[in-house]
């Protein structure tokens, strides 16, 4: 702490003195505020707080990755649906071409017709309304990704390069557990806040005590006087006092004269004399005062210790037990969260154990579907089946093959999910997100 003061006092009608004072105090807490105080737990609980502004910017950047994720896929299996709808869609164009064949061969009767165009327009139906599906989740998928609205991007088409994937290991339990307790944004948040929690009882509970602070101080003084330091010529007697007096002095003289003329008394004189010039470094004015500062000739110090002691401190005492309180809360919070995060990890996991086990059991269905419309064909060819059974076996298999993708689309989805719920997304797709308090 240092202090500069500057001061001015008229001394004379003929000059001006000017002080100047250097000093610096400095004030060592020994009990209260020794080890922290206000300042200090304000940079403890400021560099927390940022960390729990990263993890809330972690979890909330896995929630989008997430819901990107899931919009792709859910893009996949439009366009995967789109495509089987139009193959189903040429199989009846086929059809029709060779009923009206047979129609003109006279081996099938114009109403064979009416029975292929009604489903061909059934068809064209679920083509359209699966070209709407994929606009839809295309348009979801550049809300999502596009900043822009304005963007040449919205007019184009994103075609995924992705396939679903399939792995036929199970997922471990224990291992998804551990990963969500040691990266759950969440969670993070909570230890963060019961760390800042601690910083604020150590702070109040050392607000309790006395306090007692070693006090010192160490300053440098600077005086001058203003004028030049030359040599001066004056009366001996200046005031109108003084010269009231020799006058008088000189009339008793005059008298004793007159009385005693033997007597000889020399009157007062006020006779001029010379003051010569000093070596003092005094003279200079403001200058000077600043320059005699660091002479120091003449330094201050000073040592003391002062005490405090508040009677009660209610309030000291009263802002701990709060902070206890809130301890206890942060811990019943964080239970609860855990509960939920376990509960999330647990549905994610079964989740993917349940999509993957549909994938297989579509397949299953997907190439039975398959034989079953070949055998079908075969019959309807020699004349032994009907256009509606082979319709059936057509959309059979059609349906078949959109389950698959649905499985194997919902079985991705899962593995996102999963990966949000234990906070692994960073990991898995390779994305680095640097956090504020690395460098420190």
């Amino acid at each position: 702490n240092t202090n500069f003061n500057q001061t001015s006092n008229i001394a004379s009608s003929a000059s001006t003195t000017y002080f100047s004072n250097l000093g610096v105090n400095y004030t060592q807490p020994l009990f209260r505020n020794f080890k922290i105080d206000n300042t200090r737990r304000q940079i403890r609980i400021q560099r927390k707080r940022l960390q729990q502004t990263d993890a809330d910017f972690r979890r909330q950047t896995i929630d989008v990755i997430s819901q990107v994720q899931r919009v792709y896929w859910d893009l996949v299996f439009a366009l995967r649906d789109q495509q089987n709808r139009v193959a189903n869609l040429n199989l009846a164009r086929e059809n029709l071409r060779q009923v009206e064949a047979r129609i003109e061969a006279g081996a099938a009767a114009p109403l064979a017709r009416a029975e292929v165009a009604t489903e061909l327009a059934t068809r064209e139906t679920d083509v359209l309304l699966a070209t709407q599906q994929v606009s839809i989740t295309e348009n979801s998928l550049k809300t999502l990704l596009l900043r822009n609205p304005e963007s040449p991007q919205w007019s184009q088409s994103f075609v995924p390069t992705d396939k679903p994937v399939l792995s036929l290991d199970s997922v471990s339990l224990e291992d998804a557990l551990k990963d969500a307790k040691d990266n759950r944004p969440e969670l993070r948040r909570l230890q963060l806040q019961k760390d800042i929690n601690a910083i604020d009882i150590s702070y109040f509970k050392n607000q309790t005590k006395p306090q007692i602070d070693l006090n010192t101080a160490f300053s440098l003084g600077g005086l001058a006087i203003s004028g030049t330091n030359q040599e001066t010529r004056t009366n001996l007697f200046i005031s109108q006092q003084d010269l009231i007096f020799v006058d008088r002095i000189n009339g008793i003289l005059n008298k004793i004269q007159n009385i005693n003329p033997q007597t000889v008394v020399p009157p007062i004189t006020n006779s001029e004399i010379l003051i010569p010039a000093s070596n003092s470094p005094i003279f200079g004015g403001f200058g000077r005062s600043f320059q005699n500062l660091f002479r120091t000739d003449a330094p201050n110090f000073s040592v003391g210790v002062t005490f405090s002691f508040p009677l009660g401190n209610k309030t000291a005492k009263a802002n701990l037990a709060g902070a206890r309180i809130q301890d206890e809360q942060i811990q019943a919070q964080t239970r609860s969260q855990e509960q939920i995060v376990i509960a999330e990890v647990r549905n994610a996991v079964q989740a993917v154990e349940t999509s993957r086990q549909r994938v297989l059991t579509a397949r299953r269905a997907r190439e039975n579907a398959e034989i079953q419309l070949e055998g079908e064909r075969r019959l309807f060819d020699v004349g032994r089946s009907t256009t509606f059974l082979l319709f059936q076996r057509e959309n059979a298999l059609t349906n078949a093959r959109n389950s698959e993708i649905r499985a194997e689309t919902d079985y991705n989805k899962s593995l996102s999910d999963l990966q949000r719920a234990t906070s692994t997304t960073f990991r898995v797709n390779n994305i680095e997100v640097d956090s504020p308090m690395d460098d420190q």
